[in-house]
């Protein structure tokens, strides 16, 4: 099918293809923060870490989206409510470019 919005033509062999790249902010203290202090702020980094690669990981793969941007809010929005020390989340999924001559 082709319509006005679309600029590839038609063809049976195209893939989608990119790399993702999650950045998020966990708000810290002002105040001089020491490796050591870390421990006393009570969040768990490792398993903010892991829960964001598990969340990308699934939905990314799993929902059925009608566009990348839908599915980039879901994988968002998943983070911020599964993780209450997460204030920002900030996904790229850019197109990546077939490096074989057409």
């Amino acid at each position: 099918m082709f319509d006005d919005y679309t600029t590839l033509i038609p063809v049976n062999d195209r893939i989608f293809s990119t790399s993702v790249e999650c950045t998020y902010t966990i708000p810290l203290p002002s105040s001089s923060l020491t490796v050591s202090a870390l421990p006393k702020l009570g969040i768990e980094f490792d398993k903010i870490y892991q829960s964001v690669v598990d969340t990308t990981l699934e939905i990314f793969a799993e929902h059925n989206s009608a566009s990348v941007q839908a599915t980039l809010y879901i994988m968002a929005e998943k983070v911020l409510k599964d993780n209450k020390h997460v204030s920002k989340v900030h996904y790229e999924l850019p197109n990546k470019v077939s490096s074989t001559p057409s």
